[in-house]
């Protein structure tokens, strides 16, 4: 199968994380079953406004988000990790979520156009936050 992915090669993506390795534990693949996000929330009869996803797929998020029905299921807010941000960026406008801020290294904060919580919602939430509210 043939992936979108910001990763040129994830066996070399992956093989950088052996230094977290315990001396016990060994590298194996495996084969798993794949569904898309969609299925999992209608599933899980999701609703169909959700404040936040989180995402970090090690390269693959565009992948994830394709398989996103998105005018049936709409996230307020996209948190995602990435190494190529304009092609996310291009691809996350065309569905309707803008870039709202870079929170850190590759982790991306974006919020959908069509949410009524926006940036100053976002700042408020902060400051409580910060202040142990």
């Amino acid at each position: 199968m043939n992936l979108e992915s910001d990763v040129g090669d994830p066996i070399a993506h992956a093989s950088k994380g052996r230094w977290l390795l315990e001396k016990t534990e060994k590298i194996f693949t495996f084969g798993a079953v794949a569904t898309s996000l969609n299925a999992l929330l209608i599933q899980a009869r999701a609703p169909s406004t959700i404040d936040l996803l989180s995402l970090d797929v090690e390269g693959a998020e565009i992948e994830v988000l394709k398989g996103i029905h998105h005018q049936r299921f709409r996230f307020k807010y996209l948190c995602i990790e990435s190494r190529n941000i304009e092609k996310l960026a291009h691809y996350l406008a065309s569905v309707g979520y803008a870039l709202e801020e870079k929170l850190r290294c590759c982790d991306y904060l974006f919020a959908s156009q069509a949410s009524i919580c926006r940036t100053d919602h976002l700042e408020s939430g902060r400051q409580s936050i910060q202040h142990g509210a």
